[in-house]
């Protein structure tokens, strides 16, 4: 019915402007019924207007008191939306000019200058918007607390409170003593507490009182001039204020100063309550409260609102009402002049006098006369407080909803002040796009913890670039050496030589059993590094949208990328041990680069895709309860996310896999290996700890950032230190050799001359040195040294030599992947020292093997020569190897056709006659045989 009597009121209306269409009528719009009839407040503007030649027709939407103000401003929506014409002249609430500046008229160019100063500031602020006046205030409600005076007399107090501590006190006497002796339902204070926009005004009075006297403040950038939109809540005064004021409601209603049912008072509710006498204070509106209206024995008086100081006290809330000229006016010239009328002290002084409306103006306002006729003298000079309404603009329904909303969290169900005043901010900051909290918290590279950070990254940096020092040319190491400092560390040390050795060699061998990696994954190694080591810098300053896909693409492509490669090493045996077939090298090699490629191909397609479809962008998140940082969302479509993470999590299942198989098969598989199931644990390890760091919300930026940057230098430590460094210098553990992807790296003993030089000569070993066999490097590495005799000369030992097919490798399954070369090999008995020398002369394709420690021969055809030397290696791989011989095991693969020789370091070495003559081989084995067994001591002989 209401809807019906509206669209009723809004035909009739349009249809008597078109009637009236060209004369000087104007019409005037109002919402509600003043004091004073119609007619009088109609007669009175006519008497001024008529003169002029100008006819005002008052319309009362509202006369029969059933419709509410917010169908009225539906109306006015309706008429803006349809920029339709029915009132000239328009009542405006104080919280609406900014949601009707699209049908009102701008005023400050049409009124004169002296009309608009007259008007209280703190009134008429609230009808500007953008630098726009679109409203004059006609009437501004007096609002305060009116007490008992009665019984502040009664129990001997002289005066009303002007502070909240002295009203808490007159409370802490009064109520108990009417409750024990009068009126056991009598309690403190009464104020509008239910959810609606009367406890907005109530909330801005309080926080006013505690001095926080605005929600929303407009803050200027002194560089560029821009102006923004803040909450008052980032000045921790203004919040401490803020939750003072709701923890003072709190303790009333907690002590019984308060009734349960405030909760859900209203204006009426709460006059009830005071016109029943059940109260010693409220805080209404003067227009709601009747003084007078109390019981036959109580005396009623008026007081400003108290502060939490005196100074502080007074606050008021803008209820103001406004008028404004419609764009839609068909006479603005007219309408222009009424206003300035209604807006002059002549008409604000007749309506005061004849109680209609409050005055607006500062004169008037403090007119002694003007007061008395109102009974508002007590309520003069008020602090007056507005709403958040300007600067909310449109969105002041939701401003407001939000400010209600976290005083009823407070009042109704007990939530902690702190937190109430968290809720609002975060409400407000929701509905106005702005921080809830001020600024975002962010590392900014120039503070002392920002260059904490990058000193962090650099350090990571160079541990991750470190290793690739072993692929530099030794005449350009020679051409720095002067420049390096003398005391560098020891993996410096053993990279330089590691370097030095292998510089050159075109099958990645070196001469002394070091072996080199591919450059090609060195590199890639290199960079999972550099990218870990980079990723801490996405969090200096605030974010992008580059930083946010960094966040999320660097450790992304960073750990697909170190995953695939330390699994190459692991797949390239599985790859071997698992086919029933001999697999080449090339089809290894093959079948390798693949993987790589795909790996780290598929991470970076899932990343794209993740980048294009969701979008991530930069947002604020929540630290504390009073404070943000600069974060990232995971964009539109977050569930792409787990498609990166996926490839990364198969990568780790992988290297796990391969990790357990290949260290449960037989021990000559693991002979040589890194293990890299320890790297694969410490990833895990450190990914978790940055898993949780992210998950704590109430870590500080500052700590939350470094930790990351040491979380990123332990990595490229774990990487370097656990996979790369032992790859590089290391002979895993014997001495062995090692292939990788399908490259063989011949892995003998080297003996060097003293200037680093390439092997010696088979001759040589008869020439003016000596030979010394040491029990090992510290690596499981035998040592040869060079060392004059004393007399200067050597004595000649026996040499037996011959030209034969050769291969090694790690293992008996390994060497089915290498070549066999056409080699002269010298056999030195007296030694136990064989040398392989390539046909073609090269000298850097020269091997020694140490034969010490030989443990099985096996011959064409099966043959087998179990040998018992002497031998330093551990015992329970020898004893594991000696089993494998005693119990007639041949490993598969060599011995077919060739003589297999098993040394104790875990290397293979395979003989094949260069004809289909295999009688030399049977003759070596036989002479290996005999002439092998040396003394029970390290005493070795000299050459």
């Amino acid at each position: 019915m209401d809807h019906l009597f509206l669209t009723l009121v809004l035909v009739v209306l349009i249809w008597s402007a078109k009637v009236t269409h060209g004369s000087t009528v104007l019409r005037l719009g109002m919402a509600s019924t003043p004091r004073a009839s119609a007619p009088d407040l109609e007669d009175y503007i006519n008497s001024w207007s008529q003169p002029r030649g100008i006819t005002v027709k008052v319309d009362w939407t509202n006369s029969s008191n059933s419709n509410t103000v917010d169908e009225y401003l539906g109306m006015l929506n309706i008429l803006q939306a349809q920029q339709s014409f029915i009132w000239d002249i328009i009542y405006i609430d104080v919280i609406w000019p900014q949601l009707l500046t699209n049908y009102l008229l701008p005023l400050e160019n049409l009124l004169q200058p002296s009309t608009i100063s007259a008007f209280d500031p703190g009134v008429i602020s609230t009808g500007w918007v953008n630098g726009s006046l679109y409203a004059l205030p006609f009437d501004t409600p007096s609002v305060g607390i009116f007490y008992r005076w009665d019984l502040l007399q009664k129990y001997n107090f002289t005066a009303p409170p002007s502070t909240w501590d002295e009203a808490e006190t007159m409370m802490s006497v009064i109520v108990p003593g009417e409750r024990a002796t009068v009126n056991a339902k009598f309690y403190g204070y009464a104020g509008q507490f239910a959810a609606y926009e009367g406890l907005t005004c109530n909330a801005v009075e309080w926080f006013a009182s505690f001095g926080a006297p605005s929600l929303l403040e407009t803050r200027v950038d002194p560089t560029t001039g821009t102006r923004s939109t803040i909450l008052a809540s980032y000045d921790p005064v203004q919040r401490t204020a803020m939750i003072d004021a709701i923890t003072r409601v709190q303790r009333w209603m907690q002590k019984g100063y308060i009734p349960p049912e405030a909760i859900s008072f209203t204006e009426s509710s709460s006059q009830t309550m005071w016109k029943n006498g059940d109260v010693l204070f409220q805080r209404n509106w003067f227009a709601y409260t009747d003084m007078q209206d109390v019981p036959s024995t109580a005396v009623a008086k008026g007081a400003p609102l108290p502060g939490v100081t005196a100074d502080l006290a007074r606050a008021a809330t803008n209820g103001a009402s406004f008028w404004g000229i419609a764009r839609t006016s068909r006479n603005i010239p007219a309408a222009v002049q009424v206003l300035e009328f209604l807006g002059s002290p002549q008409f604000q002084i007749w309506a005061s006098r004849n109680s209609i409306w409050s005055p607006t103006i500062d004169s008037v306002m403090t007119d002694p006369t003007v007061c008395q006729s109102l009974h508002t003298c007590d309520f003069i000079n008020p602090r007056i407080i507005s709403r958040p309404s300007v600067l909310a603009g449109s969105n002041y329904p939701d401003v407001s909803h939000a400010i209600y909303s976290g005083w009823q969290a407070a009042l109704a169900v007990g939530v902690p002040a702190d937190f109430a005043v968290t809720l609002i901010a975060e409400e407000l900051g929701k509905v106005l796009g702005i921080p809830a909290y001020g600024p975002d918290l962010t590392l900014e590279a120039s503070s002392a913890a920002g260059m904490v950070l990058i000193a962090l990254v650099a350090a990571s940096v160079a541990v991750a670039v470190f290793p690739l020092a072993a692929y530099v040319p030794t005449h350009l190491w020679k051409s720095v050496r002067q420049g390096l400092v003398a005391a560098t560390s020891a993996m410096s040390l053993k990279l330089r030589r590691a370097a030095s050795r292998s510089s050159g060699s075109r099958t990645n061998s070196t001469k002394n059993g070091i072996r080199k990696m591919p450059l090609q994954l060195a590199l890639l190694l290199t960079l999972g590094g550099l990218l870990t080591s980079a990723w801490p810098l996405q969090f200096l300053g605030s974010r992008t949208r580059a930083q946010c896909l960094a966040q999320v693409a660097l450790p992304g492509l960073a750990n697909a990328s170190v995953l695939a490669v330390i699994a190459v090493h692991d797949l390239q045996v599985y790859l071997i041990v698992s086919s029933p077939l001999r697999r080449v090298a090339s089809d290894v090699t093959k079948m390798l680069n693949a993987f790589l490629v795909g790996a780290i191909t598929l991470e970076a397609a899932s990343l794209l895709l993740w980048a294009t479809v969701s979008t991530p962008s930069p947002v604020s998140l929540r630290g504390g309860h009073d404070w943000t940082y600069s974060g990232c969302d995971a964009g539109a479509m977050p569930g792409l996310l787990a498609l990166p993470v996926l490839v990364v999590s198969a990568g780790l299942i992988l290297n796990v896999f391969l990790s357990v198989h290949i260290n449960t098969g037989e021990a000559s598989w693991q002979n040589g290996r890194v293990p890299t199931l320890r790297l694969v644990y410490f990833m895990c390890v450190v990914f978790s700890c940055c898993t949780i760091n992210l998950a704590l919300p109430q870590t500080s930026v500052v700590v939350r950032s470094l930790g990351f940057a040491v979380l990123s230098l332990l990595f490229t430590l774990g990487l370097v230190g656990l996979y790369i460094h032992p790859r590089l210098v290391s002979t895993a553990h014997a001495g062995g050799s090692s292939t990788w992807m399908g490259v063989t790296v011949q892995q003998g003993v080297g003996i060097n001359s003293d200037d680093g030089s390439a092997a010696a000569d088979p001759q040589s070993l008869a020439g003016g040195g000596s030979l010394i066999i040491g029990g090992g490097s510290g690596l499981g590495i035998p040592t040869f040294q060079r060392r004059r005799s004393i007399s200067g000369r050597l004595p000649q030992r026996r040499v037996l030599s011959e030209q034969f097919l050769v291969r090694t490798g790690d293992s008996a399954r390994s060497i089915l992947l290498e070549t066999a070369r056409p080699t002269h090999v010298f056999y030195y008995p007296d030694l136990g020292v064989m040398l392989a020398r390539e046909a073609d002369g090269n000298k850097r394709s020269r091997c020694v093997f140490l034969l010490r420690g030989l443990l099985n021969l096996t011959a064409p055809g099966g043959a087998s020569f179990p040998m018992t030397e002497v031998s330093d290696e551990q015992p329970q791989r020898r004893a594991s190897r000696l089993s494998s011989v005693s119990q007639g095991r041949s490993p598969i693969g060599c011995g077919a056709r060739g003589l297999c020789l098993f040394l104790a370091s875990g290397r293979v070495l395979e003989l094949y006659a260069l004809g289909r003559d295999s009688s030399k081989l049977d003759h070596w084995g036989t002479l290996l045989k005999a002439t092998m067994v040396l003394p029970d001591n390290d005493q070795y002989p000299e050459i």
